[in-house]
């Protein structure tokens, strides 16, 4: 809606005030008016109702236009006045004009009213908007100097030799030479580095040809102490009201530390592409996929490495930008809300997987990156796997043999500490559970010399490298009986060979000892009986002898006096002893004489 014109009407004719609103009405003007005839009237409703112009009779009884000219002139000076009178001559509106008014009008005339009224009101409107213009000017002017003078950039301006005419505090510490050493004395172009001089300045010079202006063009400049500043400057050309070229305008940023990042950036990323590329694990990129309720529903395969097409056997363009779903055939992506998990917490996650699929086992590390992306670095472990599992099921058989053999066997650490002990042992040690002795060395199992025996033995194994093999070693069990072992211990050394721990084996050989100690007592108990046999055998020989000198002197007296021999000593004839030697009895039955007689016929004895 259109706002109202307030118009003051300075009238003592009621007459006259009705015709003046009825020709302003006719042409279709919205107005509002207040009428006043006198001097204080006139100055309260310029205070009051802030007119937007002025009608005033030039003669009236209390008050007349040209005071209320003067007032208006002092008052409100940018008010629009009309003089609207019956009569006035040539001079008179002359001095009316000279005083301030704007236009006067004939009563006689009214119909020139409102054309009046509108031209002075769109004079006043155009000398308002310039006003206000060259107010916002003088107002942005100082607002560009203090943000000029403040700001972290380099501002400028040059005329259009490229000579600076302006330049803020800034140039100092970006380039290192204050606005006095640079206004008017040098050109764009002479902090350009010297080695790129001329290809710089032809660059510039084609930009600044750019009469809507140019941006972010990089040029290294060389600062007062010697060293490069590298700048992005962005300029627009100056123009004055007919079009031609006064000058550029422009703003440099210091993007010496930015470059440095960007080099490092980019040196960074070709690293991690190599990396990506390059490396022994599946790796993998993904967006997360939401239903219209917000369900996360599937992921999206954004980016693969060479590995991940190895190890799953499908190439990148086959899986990139496509549901895993679909790429994986199955109506629930893989592991979709562990996945969810990660980037909701954004806490990373590691797991171990059997994917039944491809029949393989994955070590699978998740982390959260971007608002719903992820990455997945995975290893096919399906052969170390296999092997854990055939290791484990060699261990249980190791296990469970070491449990069920007769012998003692046990596994101890680089500091002689058990970490596994058999049932055996633990029947020597006189524990029934494991856990009693793993961690503990001999000195704690076996109480004074023989746990220091034992650990000094240890020791030896460890520190040396060198076994002990089959030792034998007696000790005292649980209950006080006296025991023995036949102890073998190896060392156990690393893929290194720095030795780790060893393993010991025990044999039980208390019976084998005890036989033995039986055995020397039998022999000590035998020997005594021989030695009392002995002596019985010498006797008894001794007197077999003398009966058998005896019987054979009876015959030598028998066939001596011609009777029958009285005795019968064939079986002292010559036999062969249980060698095979030829025996020679200690007697000659024929002639009755000691075979080794020397004296035979017995002439030394008549």
């Amino acid at each position: 809606m259109e706002k109202p014109i307030r118009i003051l009407i300075v009238e003592d004719n009621k007459s006259d005030i009705e015709i003046e609103k009825r020709m302003i009405s006719r042409e279709g003007i919205v107005f509002e008016d207040t009428v006043v005839e006198s001097k204080d009237d006139f100055i309260a409703a310029l205070k009051e109702f802030l007119p937007d112009i002025i009608l005033c009779d030039y003669s009236m009884p209390k008050f007349d236009g040209m005071r209320a000219l003067l007032i208006r002139q002092e008052l409100a000076p940018f008010i629009p006045f009309i003089l609207v009178t019956g009569s006035i001559n040539e001079e008179v509106a002359v001095e009316c004009m000279k005083a301030g008014a704007d236009d006067y009008v004939i009563k006689q005339n009214l119909i020139r009213l409102v054309p009046a009224i509108k031209t002075v009101l769109i004079k006043y409107e155009t000398i308002r908007l310039r006003q206000e213009a060259e107010i916002a000017l003088r107002k942005s002017e100082e607002r560009f100097k203090q943000i000029a003078e403040l700001a972290g950039e380099f501002i400028w301006e040059v005329d259009s030799t490229g000579i600076y005419t302006y330049v803020n505090k800034t140039s100092e510490s970006i380039l290192g030479y204050s606005a006095d050493e640079i206004i008017g004395k040098k050109h764009f172009y002479d902090f350009f580095i010297p080695e790129k001089l001329e290809e710089l300045k032809s660059a510039a010079l084609g930009v600044f040809s750019e009469m809507l202006g140019f941006r972010d063009f990089e040029n290294p400049n060389l600062h007062k102490d010697g060293h490069t500043v590298i700048l992005s400057t962005t300029g627009m050309p100056l123009l004055d009201a007919e079009g031609r070229l006064l000058g550029y305008r422009g703003v440099d940023k210091d993007i010496t530390e930015q470059k440095k990042a960007e080099i490092a950036l980019r040196e960074s990323e070709e690293r991690f592409r190599n990396l990506y590329s390059n490396m022994g694990e599946g790796v993998c990129l993904h967006k997360l996929v939401y239903d219209h309720a917000g369900r996360v529903v599937d992921y999206r395969i954004v980016g693969v490495n060479h590995q991940y097409e190895n190890i799953l056997s499908l190439r990148e363009e086959d899986v990139v930008g496509k549901l895993a779903s679909e790429v994986y055939g199955t109506t629930i992506p893989p592991y979709l809300y562990e996945y969810h998990d990660v980037v909701s917490t954004g806490i990373p996650y590691t797991f171990e997987s059997f994917y039944a699929p491809l029949d393989k086992h994955f070590l699978i590390s998740v982390s959260p990156w971007d608002k719903d992306g992820f990455a997945t670095i995975f290893t096919d472990i399906t052969e170390r796997i296999k092997s854990e599992e055939l290791i484990r099921k060699e261990r249980l058989m190791l296990r469970t043999l070491i449990d069920h053999i007769p012998d003692t066997v046990y596994v101890k650490d680089a500091e002689g500490r058990k970490i596994i002990a058999n049932p055996a042992d633990l029947a020597v040690i006189g524990v029934t559970s494991e856990s009693e002795v793993v961690g503990k060395t001999d000195l704690e199992s076996f109480p004074g010399e023989i746990g220091q025996r034992g650990h000094a033995d240890d020791l030896a194994v460890l520190n040396s490298g060198q076994p002990v093999i089959n030792r034998e070693e007696d000790f005292l069990d649980a209950i006080g009986n006296r025991r023995w072992l036949l102890t073998t211990k190896v060392p156990l050394s690393d893929e290194y060979g720095v030795v780790t721990g060893l393993v010991g084996i025990g044999h039980d050989i208390t019976n084998r000892k005890n036989a033995e100690e039986q055995i020397k007592q039998k022999i000590k108990e035998l020997a005594s009986s021989n030695e009392e046999l002995t002596r019985f055998n010498r006797l008894a020989i001794g007197r077999e002898m003398r009966m058998i000198e005896l019987k054979q002197h009876c015959n030598r007296l028998a066939m001596q006096l011609g009777i029958p021999l009285p005795y019968n000593l064939d079986f002292l004839k010559q036999e062969l002893n249980v060698s095979g030697e030829k025996y020679i009895p200690p007697f000659n039955a024929e002639k009755g004489i000691r075979n080794n007689d020397p004296d035979p016929e017995g002439k030394s004895k008549s």
